[in-house]
């Protein structure tokens, strides 16, 4: 172990020397840092501070130092990140091959998870690091360790959606959180309530209620109309045709207007509630189309 740790420390420090001259003295500062948490052994304080120069000046091998130091620190994770990172940075060789060897290593014990989700979306938290910190836009890759891992994303409409998932080591898996959002947000218009629908029943009962009225009122007035020609066939002797033809004609009268009235009463029933919910409906539209 000691001996892996000086061989470490050397590696270090040539990489210091190598680039010194290249990088602001902030960025070397952070690089002694790293050399001397090497040598007391403290890896993660030295993969802190490789990470702090590498936000500084980024380069290859800064990345790569950082990855060593992380997996001295039984920090897998931050290793895989790390050596992931150094290669997208077109770490040269022999690094590179190093650097994919580690990596597949890593891969094996680790789950890898794509974010991704529509323009806008971010990672407010995660059970996971995240190289970029909490906001990060996505989409995202990230390491986890296997088992259960949760995943809180601010959505651009302003929700926080948190999904969990499990993961087994060597898992490549995505999560798109693009389902959870809609760029045109949807007003549903709520369905007329059951007593709505029981009135409407009454206004089709009060439609065919009118219509039967009316037509008995046509059927009377037709007998109407026969007694009073029989009344003036008879040369007005007739009283019993005549006291027939008022009879009918003001029994006819009545069941055409009752019949009409309620007719009417049950067509406005019948209408006026699907009037009322086009209406609402025309109005969200337009609501809708304005924002």
């Amino acid at each position: 172990m000691k001996r892996r740790a000086r061989v470490l420390t050397v590696a270090f420090v040539m990489a210091l020397g190598a680039r010194a001259h290249a990088q602001a003295s902030s960025a070397e500062d952070e690089f002694k840092r790293a050399v001397a948490a090497v040598e007391r052994r403290d890896f993660v304080g030295a993969a802190a501070a490789f990470e702090s120069a590498l936000r500084i000046t980024p380069h290859p091998v800064t990345a790569f130092d950082a990855a060593l130091a992380w997996e001295e620190a039984n920090e897998p994770v931050r290793a895989a990140e790390d050596f992931a990172l150094a290669l997208d940075l077109h770490l040269s060789e022999p690094q590179a091959t190093e650097a994919r060897k580690r990596l597949a290593a890593l891969e094996l014990r680790l789950a890898r998870v794509a974010l991704t989700g529509p323009t806008g979306a971010r990672l407010a938290r995660c059970s996971c690091h995240v190289r970029d910190g909490s906001g990060a836009a996505l989409p995202q890759s990230v390491f986890v360790t296997p088992g259960e891992s949760s995943f809180e994303i601010a959505m651009p409409d302003g929700r926080t959606v948190t999904r969990r998932a499990t993961f087994a080591a060597g898992e490549t898996k995505t999560l798109s959180f693009s389902d959870e959002f809609s760029l045109k947000t949807t007003i549903p218009v709520a369905p007329l309530p059951r007593s709505s629908a029981s009135i409407r029943w009454l206004g089709w009962a009060g439609m065919g209620l009118g219509a039967a009225l009316i037509g008995t009122g046509i059927g009377i007035g037709v007998a109407g109309l026969d007694a009073r020609n029989a009344f003036v066939a008879s040369d007005d002797l007739n009283g019993a045709a005549r006291n027939q033809a008022v009879v009918f004609q003001v029994a006819s009268n009545v069941l055409w207007i009752s019949g009409a009235v309620i007719a009417a009463v049950g067509i406005a029933i019948v209408v006026w509630p699907h009037r009322r919910a086009s209406a609402t409906t025309t109005a969200l539209r337009l609501l809708e189309g304005r924002f």
